[in-house]
């Protein structure tokens, strides 16, 4: 029970993450490129956009029960897009 209770705080605090991320990225596009330019590597930025993902994939299969393959493929493609927009 303690490792649902853990799983649920880790993908709370990823979601929240990746829920910043974006509101950054829609309301100040240069601004976001500039601090991910500044304070982290390309790896790092693949890394928390994994995270996010996982973590929707995660949420969306334990509340629907469908398989969440289709919906880990979007999230990635839309994070590709995302971040070759953002570098241009």
């Amino acid at each position: 029970m303690r490792e649902m209770d853990t799983t649920a705080y880790v993908t709370v605090i990823v979601l929240t993450i990746g829920l910043i991320w974006l509101a950054v990225e829609m309301i100040a596009p240069n601004v976001n490129a500039w601090i991910f330019k500044r304070l982290f590597s390309f790896l790092l930025l693949a890394a928390i956009l994994v995270l996010c993902g996982v973590a929707l994939v995660a949420v969306y299969g334990a509340l629907s029960g469908a398989p969440p393959i289709i919906i880990a493929a979007l999230i990635v493609a839309w994070a590709i897009t995302a971040n070759s927009r953002s570098a241009n």
